[in-house]
């Protein structure tokens, strides 16, 4: 039995599980469940155990898997939970921008213009045609100037 957790090789655990059935040897099945437990498959434990009566041997390994497998799943859960929760954080904070951008852009007088539309090269902005400044390319007499702006 040790020889064979140390080879670390599942296949030769569960031909020894079988092969102490097979022989009958009923207490060597459950210490190979306890020393060859990290190699064995909980489904062919459950089938070997099953098929030749050996409920009793086998409960302690199925009950440990189940707190195993339960443990992992759990932990799963929890993961899955606070990653959803933190998606749904990060969606709120992205509203919650959106929402104070746009109630900015509500409270920005509608009389002023917009940047690049005019407003004076100190604020940063175009000169626009009609206030001084040098009228943009297509726009006066030589471009059919009706009058209206660009």
């Amino acid at each position: 039995m040790e020889t064979v957790a140390v080879s670390a090789t599942p296949e030769l655990a569960e031909e020894l599980l079988r092969w102490f059935v097979s022989q009958g040897e009923k207490e060597c099945f459950a210490a190979t469940l306890f020393t060859c437990y990290e190699l064995l498959r909980p489904d062919v434990v459950a089938e070997v155990a099953w098929m030749n009566k050996l409920g009793d041997f086998a409960m302690p390994y199925m009950v440990q898997v189940i707190k195993e497998y339960t443990g992992k799943v759990d932990l799963l859960m929890s993961e899955r939970k606070e990653a959803k929760e933190a998606e749904k954080g990060a969606v709120e904070a992205i509203k919650q921008q959106q929402a104070a951008a746009n109630s900015y852009a509500m409270l920005m007088p509608l009389a002023l213009p917009a940047p690049g539309q005019g407003g004076g090269p100190e604020l940063g902005y175009a000169p626009h045609p009609g206030i001084g400044g040098v009228p943009p390319p297509g726009y006066g007499p030589a471009a059919g100037f009706t009058g209206q702006p660009y």
